[in-house]
C-alpha cells in the first residue's frame, strides 16, 4: 500500500513537471502551443488513471492547474486550455477503466472539446482574442475575390454566388467546421491513447476496425433530413427561407456520405489487395481519386449508409476465413 502511494506521488509529480515545462514553453512562444494542449495533456492524465485511480488523478489535476496558474497566470487562456484538457483526460480515463465502448470514449472527448470551443468562440471570444464578425468579414471578402474570378465579369452569376454565401451561411460554415474539428480531436486523442497505452502494455481502449464502422440510426436520420431538405429547398421557393437551418444539416450529410463512401471503396480494395504494403499505396490513390470524384463517392456513401451491403460482405468474409481456417 505504501509503495503504491509513493509510486502515485512520483508519477503525479513527474506528469505535473512535464505539464509545467509545456506551459512554460507555451509562454515563451507567446501562447503558440496552447491550442495543442488538448491533444497532449489528456494522455498523461489517462495513463495515471489507468495505473492508479480517478480519485488520485483529481489531486494530480488540481496540482497541474495550480502550477499552470502560477506560470501562465490565474486568469489566462493557458489555464483554460489546461483545465479543459485535464477534464477530457479524466472523463476518458474514468470511462476506460469502467470498460466503456469506443464510441462513449470518443464522444466524451468531443463533448468537452465542443464546450471549450463554444466558450472560447462565443461567450468569452474577446478574452481569447477571437472576433467572430471580423472572421466572417474576412471570409466574405475572400469568397468575393474567388467568386469574381470564377464568374469572369458576369454580374448575374457573381451576385447569385455571393447571395449563397451571406453572413448566415458563413456562420453555418464556421459552426460546422468547429463541430468537425471537435470530432477529429476526439478521434485523435482516442488514437494517441490507444498507441501509448499499448506501448506501455496497459489497459487499452477498444478499437473497432474502420471497415466495421456502420452508421447508427440517428446518423441515418440526420443524413436523410439533410438530403431531403436540400431537395425541397431546390424545388420549392417557400422552403428556401429555411436555408439557414437546412444548409448546415445538408453539409454535414454530404460529409458523412463522403466518409462512408470512402470506407466502402477502401474496404473493397482491401479485400482485393491483401498485401498490407500494396494496400497502403492503394489507400493514397483511392483518397486522391475520391477527392476528384467526390460526387460519385457521396453516391456510394448513400448506398453504404442505407443498405447492409458492407456489413453482409464482411460477415460472409469472416465466415469464409473461419471455415478455411478450420479446414
Amino acid at each position: 500500500m505504501r509503495k503504491s502511494r509513493v509510486n502515485s506521488i512520483t508519477y503525479g509529480a513527474l506528469f505535473c513537471a512535464l505539464v509545467g515545462v509545456l506551459v512554460y514553453i507555451n509562454r515563451l512562444l507567446a501562447n503558440g502551443l496552447e491550442l495543442y494542449f488538448f491533444w497532449i495533456i489528456p494522455i498523461p492524465v489517462i495513463i495515471y488513471i489507468v495505473k492508479f485511480d480517478v480519485k488520485q488523478a483529481i489531486i494530480m489535476n488540481v496540482a497541474m492547474l495550480l502550477m499552470t496558474m502560477i506560470i501562465a497566470g490565474p486568469i489566462s487562456t493557458g489555464s483554460f486550455y489546461v483545465l479543459g484538457s485535464v477534464i477530457a483526460g479524466t472523463v476518458y480515463g474514468a470511462g476506460l477503466i469502467r470498460q466503456k465502448s469506443a464510441t462513449y470514449l470518443i464522444v466524451s472527448v468531443v463533448v468537452v472539446s465542443l464546450i471549450m470551443m463554444f466558450v472560447s468562440y462565443f461567450i468569452f471570444a474577446g478574452f481569447f482574442g477571437y472576433n467572430l464578425m471580423a472572421e466572417m468579414d474576412f471570409m466574405q471578402e475572400t469568397m468575393a475575390v474567388l467568386i469574381e474570378k470564377i464568374a469572369r465579369g458576369d454580374a448575374s452569376v457573381s451576385s447569385a454566388l455571393l447571395a449563397m454565401f451571406d453572413n448566415n451561411a458563413l456562420l453555418s460554415i464556421i459552426i460546422i467546421s468547429s463541430v468537425l474539428s471537435s470530432i477529429l480531436e476526439g478521434f485523435l486523442v482516442h488514437s494517441i491513447a490507444y498507441i501509448v497505452l499499448r506501448r506501455l502494455k496497459m489497459t487499452i481502449p477498444p478499437m473497432k476496425p474502420v471497415s466495421e464502422m456502420y452508421a447508427p440510426l440517428w446518423l441515418k436520420i440526420v443524413v436523410l433530413a439533410g438530403l431531403i431538405g436540400n431537395m425541397l429547398m431546390n424545388q420549392f421557393t417557400n422552403i428556401a427561407q429555411y436555408k439557414n437551418i437546412i444548409f448546415p444539416i445538408t453539409v454535414i450529410a454530404y460529409i458523412v456520405c463522403f466518409m462512408f463512401g470512402y470506407i466502402l471503396i477502401s474496404t473493397l480494395f482491401a479485400i482485393r489487395v491483401p498485401d498490407p504494403k500494396k494496400r497502403a499505396g492503394f489507400a493514397v490513390i483511392v483518397l486522391l481519386l475520391s477527392l476528384v470524384l467526390s460526387v460519385f463517392v457521396i453516391g456510394i456513401g448513400i448506398f453504404d449508409i442505407f443498405t447492409p451491403f458492407r456489413k453482409t460482405l464482411i460477415e460472409e468474409l469472416k465466415k469464409y476465413v473461419k471455415q478455411n481456417g478450420q479446414d
